[in-house]
């Protein structure tokens, strides 16, 4: 292991931070957390230094934090009148344009 290049080092640390990445989409997926659409960017900025490859192949065997259940929201009649009222205008410009 101490013979590898630069580039398969840096290509070690991609690997270990991808994993790293889907572990953390996995654990909010099990965990009722945020959406795709409503999560943080997926890939922090990286370091310009490689992390050690020790380091890159430790596979933590942690159990996944057990959470609690969030609360379903619920929008307030007024909200969805509001909705509603936008996504018809919305239609109603669609349809004019035609």
């Amino acid at each position: 292991m101490q013979n590898l290049s630069a580039a398969q080092l840096r290509q070690a640390a991609d690997v270990k931070s991808q994993i790293e990445d889907l572990q953390k989409e996995l654990d909010d997926l099990f965990a009722g957390g945020s959406t795709a659409r409503n999560a943080a960017p997926r890939h922090a900025p990286r370091s310009t230094t490689p992390a050690p490859v020790a380091a890159t192949t430790e596979i933590s065997e942690q159990p996944a934090k057990a959470s609690r259940r969030r609360r379903k929201r619920r929008l307030s009649p007024e909200a969805r009148a509001r909705i509603s009222a936008a996504a018809k205008a919305r239609w109603a410009t669609h349809r004019a344009r035609k």
